[in-house]
């Protein structure tokens, strides 16, 4: 932390100095001796060891008027008092002066309570650049945990792209079917629903759990297309019904299996969810709070919009075939 400290300088007066003959180094090495002091010795103690320093008394160099009135001796012997040669004020000035990249810096440091740390981050940013002036070669940088945060989040976004791309790869192999595959994920946006419920009414703030919870959610949602497209599939080809039956029946079939899971997922997040604002649970409690909205929605469209689009999509097919 940077704080101003009271400083005593000791200003010399070239013309003073050359009036008594002396030179501006000879007195800053007598103000040194004087008041810093000068190590001549040191004294062991074993096992310590100790400076032995020579100085002026502490009754010389107590305060700026004493210094003041303090005598030092010049080359001709005579003794000239400090304020006859200099000028002794009291100043303040940085404890510490920190650098990066050979440029003076200052930091300073807040932390955010009940907001987004990004959208604060902007806020704060943008307010900066509009009021504080920054034409004398100043430059304003904001560093810290949102970096980290951001990177993060940027991390988790394109490693779920890719994750979305190997998906769909292994559906098209598995189903050999392209309208399969983008049906079993029109699962993601159906669970992406509920979860931007989640947190558009919660806490407004969708932080690096969420994220989490929203690819976790990804996984249960893209389990149940799986368990519906290959049940349908499994009627069509082996019980050699139509789609339109296959899709009742197979929809009925897997309704029971498909709700069990849900409702026992989601009786192990309600307690997360219900103590997800205590310390602690930072990060179980929005997580919870994504995957619990998530499969709500999901369940409840999977079940509905899922069914439709096949028997749309491919009792049109079957017709055609």
């Amino acid at each position: 932390e940077q704080l101003d400290v009271a400083q005593i300088q000791i200003l010399p007066d070239r013309e003073m100095l050359a009036l008594h003959g002396i030179s501006i180094g000879r007195f800053s090495e007598l103000v040194e001796l004087a008041f810093r002091g000068l190590v001549v010795n040191q004294i062991y103690r074993d096992p310590a060891v100790f400076d032995l320093v020579v100085r002026y008394p502490e009754e010389y160099r107590s305060s700026p008027s004493a210094i003041r009135q303090t005598a030092i001796e010049m080359a001709d012997g005579n003794l000239v008092r400090i304020d006859d040669l200099a000028e002794v004020r009291v100043s303040y000035a940085p404890n510490s002066i920190s650098r990066e990249n050979a440029s003076r810096m200052i930091v300073t440091q807040a932390n955010i309570i009940g907001g987004n740390m990004s959208g604060t981050v902007d806020r704060l940013r943008e307010a900066a650049g509009n009021e504080i002036d920054l034409s004398g070669g100043y430059i304003l940088s904001f560093e810290g945990q949102f970096e980290q945060e951001r990177r993060a989040t940027q991390t988790i976004l394109v490693v779920s792209i890719l994750s979305l791309i190997f998906i769909y790869l292994a559906l098209h192999t598995v189903f050999r079917s392209a309208g399969q595959a983008i049906l079993i994920l029109l699962n993601l946006p159906l669970a992406l629903v509920g979860g931007l419920l989640v947190v558009r009414f919660g806490s407004g703030i969708l932080s690096i759990a969420g994220l989490i919870g929203f690819i976790t959610l990804f996984g249960i949602a893209v389990r149940n297309g799986i368990i519906l497209i290959d049940q349908y599939n499994e009627l069509i080809t082996q019980k050699r019904m139509n789609v339109t039956k296959a899709v009742l029946t197979g929809s009925l079939n897997r309704l029971q299996p498909i709700m069990m899971t849900v409702i026992t997922t989601a009786l192990a997040l309600l307690p997360l969810v219900i103590t997800g604002n205590q310390p602690g649970n930072e990060i179980q409690g929005p997580m919870a709070s994504v995957i619990l909205g998530g499969l709500v929605t999901a369940t409840i469209l999977n079940m509905i919009v899922v069914p439709l689009l096949f028997d749309w999509v491919f009792s049109r097919k079957q017709k055609a075939d």
